[in-house]
């Protein structure tokens, strides 16, 4: 009577939604270079956040070392882009400093032997 409502319709995400997005789909999914290698570099621990913060840091002292006014739109832009990094960074890092303290003091109060050899750990490692 109602053909429509025997249709096979999904709403979105009313489907499978499974995704594979390890890290080795990513460097197996390269098409052009070579995804081992890839691995390989980004295991090491040169990330490409890590690659790009080394760029950027020699691009503004070029820019510093050149003299480059900010009156140059593209050196403007890319001042204040290191400048927005930097700040979401400083927090992360106070966000994960903040997240540390938190849950010392919450071993602190549930389980002080724990706490205290997490402490003497920390304490004896340079």
């Amino acid at each position: 009577m109602y053909p429509w409502l025997n249709s096979n319709f999904n709403f979105p995400l009313s489907g499978s939604v499974n995704q594979d997005i390890s890290p080795e789909f990513f460097f197996n999914s390269i098409k052009r270079g070579n995804g081992d290698i890839e691995k390989a570099i980004f295991t090491s621990g040169a990330s490409y956040g890590r690659q790009l913060g080394m760029i950027s840091g020699i691009l503004l002292e070029v820019i510093e070392a050149l003299n480059l006014s900010d009156d140059v739109a593209e050196v403007k832009k890319f001042k204040e882009l290191q400048k927005t990094i930097h700040q979401i960074k400083e927090l992360e890092h106070h966000s994960l400093e903040t997240h540390a303290v938190e849950t010392l003091t919450n071993l602190q109060s549930q389980d002080k032997r724990s706490f205290e050899r997490v402490m003497r750990q920390f304490s004896t490692e340079k």
